[in-house]
């Protein structure tokens, strides 16, 4: 039986595990896998199947429970009244409640303010040298700007929620340590919901729906903003600093489609056809959170009995040759655009359209200001999988994989 993580190590430039690829094109593509926790799960890799599994109101992520299907320990999946974890009635009373984080308005307020962030960012990395490091100079200080800006989170405090949530999501650490973690998180939410600061990012509204409107209790308001935490920071820098490789690697493919958009300032079409890609790419990690079968349930020819827990590749989903032609090839002009990597159904990722402009925003004004500069890699990524070996190579929070540093050189 395969061993996740030690058996799924990410392929050549952190991409997708050769060993979830060898799963999905052979004649059992739903296999069990064995967690660090010591439970067997189903691990689901095909996209049809992918799909099925987000869409299956049998397969629950309702796992909020003493003695739930976990990873390692008690992870963001055990925290109750998180919209992760809810289903029916109360996660559509949760989702409808949070929305208006998330609406046309806000996602333009803030992708215009990352531009700019991510355009002062650059200048100021650039200032005194022609290298820089994509990681600690360009990347995370883009996140820490959004974090400072949306929660009132500052440099010291964010560099200690880092240290949480690289807990509360690892694979290696002891139960205890995650559990620890987990529950500072979930006080440190607290803690930003009832701060007096007038910060009008996505706190207000989901105060103002516990506090003001009874919408939600004061478990989910604090879960849901536990969750906020989990998906801002390492979910947003990972593709940001490998999608700008991406695009340094492929800069011939995207030159002829961002002619007009750099002349233009008009990142609208172009590099959303760009940051498409790079999300399909380098989606997420090996698999999503795990899910549990309440009725029987039929993927392809295997059976999932009730009881069972479920792990969902939406990376090896993106990577299907049955629903993308040459998967392996990077491609922005590629016309499929189903986005499975941010769900489907009732699980959809809410910030789907703001985490695509904020990784947009940071991508574009990055080769933006450098379309007439040279710009090359000046460390050498791993290329075969033997290459990552330990953990110090890379930063690796739970499931998420990219370097823990990038120079690149710009003349």
């Amino acid at each position: 039986m395969l061993r996740y993580p030690e058996d799924f190590p990410p392929g050549p430039n952190y991409s997708i595990s050769p060993t979830l690829l060898e799963i999905q094109c052979s004649d059992f593509p739903i296999v069990k896998v064995k967690t660090p926790s010591g439970q067997t799960m189903w691990l689901v890799t095909k996209h049809n199947d992918v799909k099925q599994a987000f869409m299956d109101t049998r397969l629950s992520r309702s796992l909020a429970y003493p003695g739930a299907p976990r990873l390692r320990g008690d992870d963001v999946t055990s925290i109750g009244g998180c919209i992760l974890n809810l289903e029916g009635d109360q996660h559509s009373r949760v989702r409808s409640a949070i929305f208006p984080l998330f609406t046309k308005k806000a996602i333009i307020h803030w992708s215009d303010q990352l531009q700019e962030w991510s355009r002062d960012t650059l200048r100021y990395a650039l200032k005194a040298t022609d290298t820089i490091d994509l990681v600690s100079e360009y990347a995370q200080p883009i996140v820490a700007k959004l974090c400072s800006q949306t929660l009132g989170i500052n440099a010291r405090e964010l560099a200690e929620i880092r240290k949480l949530l690289s807990a509360q999501a690892s694979l290696v650490e002891d139960p205890q340590c995650i559990f620890r973690a987990t529950r500072e998180i979930l006080s440190i939410a607290e803690q930003l919901l009832n701060q007096e600061a007038p910060y009008h990012g996505p706190l207000s509204p989901i105060r103002n729906a516990w506090k003001s409107d009874r919408k939600i209790s004061h478990t989910e308001a604090t879960g849901t903003v536990s969750m906020l935490l989990f998906n801002l920071v390492e979910p947003l820098e990972a593709p940001i600093i490998l999608g700008i490789l991406q695009c340094i690697k492929n800069r011939s493919k995207i030159m002829p489609i961002t002619e007009g958009s750099i002349k233009a300032q008009d990142h609208t079409h172009a590099w959303s056809r760009i940051t498409e890609e790079v999300l399909r790419y380098h989606n997420n990690g090996p698999t999503n959170l795990p899910r549990i079968a309440t009725s029987q349930v039929q993927l392809s020819r295997q059976k999932i009995e009730v009881g069972d827990p479920v792990l969902t590749s939406s990376l090896a989903a993106a990577w299907d040759s049955r629903a993308y032609h040459r998967p392996s090839s990077f491609d922005p002009k590629r016309r499929r655009r189903d986005s499975i990597w941010f769900g489907i159904g009732r699980h959809r990722c809410l910030g789907a359209q703001f985490a695509h402009r904020a990784v947009q925003a940071a991508i574009s004004s990055f080769f933006c200001a450098l379309a007439e500069r040279s710009i090359e890699t000046l460390d050498t990524l791993p290329q075969s999988v033997t290459r990552i070996k330990r953990e110090s190579e890379t930063n690796k929070v739970g499931f998420l994989f990219h370097p823990k540093s990038v120079m690149v050189r710009i003349t």
